[in-house]
Formats: C-alpha cells, structure tokens, sequence
C-alpha cells in the first residue's frame, strides 16, 4: 500500500487508511452535535422582519445576491440557482451503467480519450 492510498478512495476508514474496528477510539461516540434550539424559530423572525418601506429582510437578501450574481459573482449565481432549479448531480452520482451497453460506454471512453490527445 502506498502512503496516498487513502487518498485515491482506495481505503475506507479514517484519513490514515486503517478501517474502523470495534471500539476504535477514533469513532465519534456522541454523534452529531445538537441542533441550536430555537435557531429556526429566530430565522424566521430575522427574514420575516420588515427592512425598508415594507421590504421584508428575506426579500432583500435575495435582491442582493441577485445583484451579486448579476455582478458577475458565480457563488451567488450558484446559490440562486441551486434554490430554483436543485442541484446538478455529479457523475459520480448518475448511474449509466444501467442505461448503457458495453459498446455505447466503449465508444464514449473513446471519445474521451482521443479528447485528451
């Protein structure tokens, strides 16, 4: 094994490449930590709060990261569009194995590999 190993998503376990075994002291025993209590209750009041001549604090926000995003901000651009439309999934979360022959996943690897020449 070489030293990177763990890097490449060879090895599952912690970040030094050695799998969990029982009673390892590595596990997180207490879990996740806790939610803030009330956090959402006083999100709420905070975004439902008026800001200017009636503009609510949510509204203005996303006026303002429209602005950004406009501007040419591209994790503003991101953020809105996550909202709207739902994030994109990455190809390592679509599966075309399953929808795909061999040959049409040969001639694509072909594709791509006469690409990178």
């Amino acid at each position: 094994q070489s030293k990177n190993s763990h890097k490449m998503g060879k090895l599952k376990g912690a970040a030094d490449g050695v799998p969990f075994k029982k009673g390892d002291a590595r596990i997180n025993r207490k879990g996740r930590p806790v939610k803030i209590r009330g956090l959402d209750e006083l999100l709420r009041d905070v975004l439902d709060e008026d800001v200017i001549n009636g503009l609510q604090a949510m509204h203005a926000v996303l006026l303002a990261l429209r602005a950004k995003a406009l501007k040419g901000d591209t994790r503003a651009s991101e953020l809105l569009l996550d909202r709207k439309y739902g994030k994109q999934k990455t190809l390592s979360e679509i599966d075309l194995t399953s929808q795909l022959s061999d040959t049409d996943i040969d001639k694509i690897c072909d594709r791509i590999l006469n690409r990178q020449q």
